[in-house]
């Protein structure tokens, strides 16, 4: 009974004294689209306004850029988590990701993805595809 009263006590500080950021704050997401017949550089804002850890606010951005079907997100793409150890973001994408067809496309698909992550203020950024570092077709890895 102890144990589980000391393992209740210590969920309970974890919560309350999780690192949370009060956020009135935006940060971009950075994307691509097809305007006039070129690729322009185009960027969204997102406000948050309340207690968001920089874990959540990572997860809310990338699950915002990568499941809104952006230029250069190959269909079916999901992001399964983001997190952050050290000031460093670690994201974890689904194999579809690699479903695009090209150089220019993956260039393009990189850009995306660390000029957002960028905006975060991060120290680096790991990309892991369904759990493991993998290279992209034309040889990118994150």
């Amino acid at each position: 009974m102890k144990k589980l009263s000391a393992v209740i006590i210590i969920l309970l500080l974890l919560i309350i004294f999780s690192p949370k950021v009060y956020a009135s704050q935006s940060n971009n997401i950075f994307y691509y689209e097809l305007e006039n017949g070129q690729t322009k550089l185009k960027h969204e804002a997102i406000n948050f306004i309340g207690d968001f850890t920089k874990e959540q606010i990572a997860f809310i951005i990338f699950d915002n850029l990568i499941d809104s079907k952006r230029m250069f997100i190959p269909k079916n793409s999901h992001l399964i988590w983001a997190k952050i150890k050290d000031e460093n973001l670690i994201l974890n994408i689904s194999n579809q990701i690699k479903n695009y067809g090209g150089s220019y496309f993956e260039r393009h698909l990189v850009n995306q993805i660390k000029m957002t992550a960028d905006d975060l203020n991060i120290q680096s950024l790991k990309i892991l595809i369904d759990g493991e570092n993998e290279y992209l077709s034309e040889g990118t890895i994150f």
